[in-house]
C-alpha cells in the first residue's frame, strides 16, 4: 500500500498517534467490491429481473423512464406473485410533459389492468430523466439498472444487477421521497382528461396551468 492508499493497519496506527477514534479517516465498509451481472438486449433484461421479482418478500420500487415496456409474460409472472403476497409495489414514471398523452394513459391502464387485482402505487413526474434508464429495487437490496434503447432489436439495451443492502436502501429511500413529491396516477389522468374536455384540444402534461382567456 502506498502513502495515498494506506492499509487498514496503518490507518489504525495513525488514529492512535493522533488520538482519534479508529475509523476516523476511513471506514473499510465505505469502499468494497460488488459482484455485478450484466446482460445485453431488450428482452433478456426482463429475464434477468423475473427471478428476483418473483421472489420479492416486501417491496418493489421502480423508477421508470417513459411508458410501460414489459412483455406480457413478465407482467403475468409479476401479477401472480403480487396477488399471493402483500407486497408494496411503487412506480415513479418520469417523462416530458409533451409525452403525457391519451395514448400514454391507455398503455398504462392496460399494464395496470394486467396486474389486477394487485395494487400498484403509480406516480407521475414531469421531469424526464437525463438518461433513458429504469431503476428497480427489490426488498431494499436487489438493484437493477436498466438502460433502454429506442428499438427492441437494439443490442445497446442492457441491464446491470447487483445485491447490496446499503446501496439498495439508499436508492430506495430516494425513490420513496420522489414518489411523495409527484402526482398520483389517477389524479394525473383525471386532470389530463378534464383539461382536454374544457379546452377541446390535446394538452401537455398534467401540471401545466390552463391558457389565458383572451
Amino acid at each position: 500500500m502506498g502513502r495515498d492508499n494506506p492499509g487498514q493497519k496503518r490507518l489504525v496506527d495513525i488514529c492512535r498517534l493522533l488520538q482519534v477514534p479508529d475509523g476516523y479517516f476511513y471506514d473499510e465498509t465505505e469502499q468494497r467490491r460488488l459482484e455485478a451481472s450484466v446482460v445485453s438486449g431488450h428482452l433478456v433484461r426482463f429475464t434477468q429481473t423475473a427471478a428476483i421479482i418473483g421472489n420479492a418478500q416486501s417491496k418493489i420500487l421502480v423508477l421508470q423512464a417513459g411508458g410501460p415496456k414489459a412483455p406480457t409474460w413478465w407482467r403475468e409472472k409479476l401479477q401472480e406473485h403480487l396477488t399471493k403476497l402483500h407486497i408494496d409495489y411503487t412506480i415513479v414514471v418520469c417523462m416530458s410533459p409533451k409525452d403525457i398523452t391519451q395514448e400514454f394513459f391507455d398503455r398504462m391502464d392496460e399494464a395496470l389492468n394486467a396486474l389486477s387485482p394487485a395494487v400498484v402505487d403509480v406516480h407521475i413526474s414531469e421531469q424526464p430523466l437525463p438518461l433513458d434508464i429504469d431503476v428497480i429495487v427489490v426488498d431494499g437490496k436487489h438493484v437493477f439498472l436498466s438502460l433502454n434503447a429506442g428499438d427492441i432489436r437494439d443490442d445497446r439495451a442492457c441491464s446491470i444487477y447487483f445485491e447490496d443492502e446499503k446501496v439498495g436502501e439508499a436508492i430506495g429511500d430516494q425513490l420513496v421521497m420522489l414518489a411523495g413529491r409527484t402526482q398520483k396516477y389517477e389524479l394525473a389522468k383525471n386532470f389530463f382528461r378534464t383539461r382536454r374536455a374544457l379546452f377541446g384540444r390535446p394538452t401537455e402534461g398534467v401540471d401545466a396551468p390552463p391558457p389565458r382567456q383572451k
